[in-house]
């Protein structure tokens, strides 16, 4: 029998490949049928906040079991490397937020997959799945 965290992270997971392929046409579908900028930039910022959301609960399930290897802490550098270069811009050429944020997030988008997969297998997902 399944424990609970290992169907949550499974589903969780399915439900975020899934997701991947399709936001950016519902996007755009929004925002050029819709006339929202706001609702688009909503569907695009809801794959960053469940995966943060997924995160915290992988965390949380496994934090005990994790140990951080040489590959785990390159992925944080590179974290706090795009954390000072998305700093830079405000403190200089006054760069506008969104456009430093939206860029940040993009860099930031393969260590957030990587994080989710390697504490979604610590959790027990089911990969094979």
């Amino acid at each position: 029998m399944l424990s609970r965290t290992t169907k949550i992270m499974t589903w969780a997971l399915i439900a975020v490949v899934v997701w991947l392929p399709l936001q950016t046409p519902i996007a755009i579908a929004v925002y050029q049928y819709g006339h929202s900028l706001l609702l688009s930039r909503g569907v695009l910022l809801l794959k960053d906040a469940v995966v943060a959301l997924l995160l915290l609960y992988s965390l949380a399930a496994t934090w005990r079991l994790l140990k951080l290897r040489w590959f785990d802490k390159a992925a944080i550098a590179y974290v706090v490397v795009v954390a000072i270069y998305s700093v830079v811009p405000l403190l200089g050429e006054h760069q506008s937020l969104s456009a430093v944020s939206a860029s940040a997030r993009e860099f930031g988008m393969p260590v957030e997959a990587y994080a989710l997969g390697r504490l979604a297998q610590l959790a027990g997902a089911d990969v094979k799945l």
